[in-house]
């Protein structure tokens, strides 16, 4: 069997841009097996510390004979946690389902993808835009960030980047760091910090905070 198509029990990694895709698996292993909130865990890579989801992996299904654990935006993984995931999947898949999906996935996990319309990611695009558009265009921003977010669903730290990068074009063309800008890298530094140490958690509130950085 060659490595593009090896397969391991229970284990489902989809890369590309098909939502249904994802939706079909899921949502046929939910009915099949009626997983409760206790036995069912969705994780967003990149939202929280990679080891929370490594501990939820080691407990056993609490009220059905499987669990189902679903990492999304697995392109924010590492090449150490896919490694890491690899060796605890293949010991503990037989009482778990996984699901890994995302815009993409590095090595080991990328020889058991499943690839689906692989075209210019959003991510892509939102970088893209934010060098472009001008800081007068308050709503276009506003619109790009929202519409990111909803295909990416609580992927903030891309948010985090375009807005570190949105900030340095404005410091480059205004030659000089007033204390505005100087006060919104802090936050933003603050913001990232306190995202990767899970001391806040993505939501609507976070979402329209971002808003200021682009403002």
């Amino acid at each position: 069997m060659s490595e593009k198509n090896k397969k391991i029990e229970n284990l489902f990694v989809i890369v590309g841009q098909n939502l249904s895709a994802f939706d079909e698996i899921y949502n046929e292993l939910n009915e099949k097996h009626k997983f409760s909130d206790f036995d069912r865990k969705i994780f967003y890579a990149g939202e929280i510390p990679f080891e929370k989801i490594i501990e939820e992996m080691d407990f056993l299904p609490v009220f059905c004979e499987k669990k189902l654990i679903v990492i999304k935006n697995c392109e924010n993984l590492k090449k150490r946690e896919c490694e890491i995931l690899e060796k605890i999947i293949k010991k503990e898949v037989k009482k778990t389902f996984i699901i890994i999906t995302g815009a993409d996935i590095k090595a080991p996990l990328k020889k058991y993808a499943k690839e689906f319309n692989v075209f210019k990611t959003p991510e892509d695009i939102l970088f893209s835009q934010i060098y472009k558009i001008k800081r007068e265009d308050k709503e276009r921003l506003r619109s790009l960030i929202k519409e990111y977010i909803t295909q990416r669903e609580r992927n903030f730290q891309v948010v985090v980047a375009a807005a570190h990068i949105y900030l340095k074009n404005i410091l480059l063309k205004k030659k000089r760091a007033d204390e505005e800008i100087i006060k919104k890298f802090e936050q933003l530094s603050e913001l990232d910090f306190s995202l990767k140490t899970g001391r806040i958690h993505p939501g609507e509130e976070l979402e329209i905070f971002f808003y200021y950085f682009f403002s």
